[in-house]
């Protein structure tokens, strides 16, 4: 999973370190159900952070708790 923000929160730019990540969470839509609404997979465990020291970009792992 890539992240790539601006400070303002923008869908551009990079986050710069230091950086402190308290909670995130990620929610994917899901096409495990075909029903005729939309499912989505929620993450909200992180095991991992890592920052590209070059592009500034946040790596992420997430895992669901199932």
């Amino acid at each position: 999973m890539l992240v790539k923000l601006d400070p303002g929160g923008e869908l551009f730019g990079a986050w710069k370190a230091p950086l402190t990540v308290a909670k995130a969470s990620i929610v994917c839509p899901s096409t495990r159900f075909h029903l005729a609404q939309p499912s989505f997979s929620i993450f909200t465990e992180i095991h991992a952070i890592h920052i590209d020291p070059i592009s500034g970009r946040l790596f992420a792992a997430f895992t669901t708790p199932e």
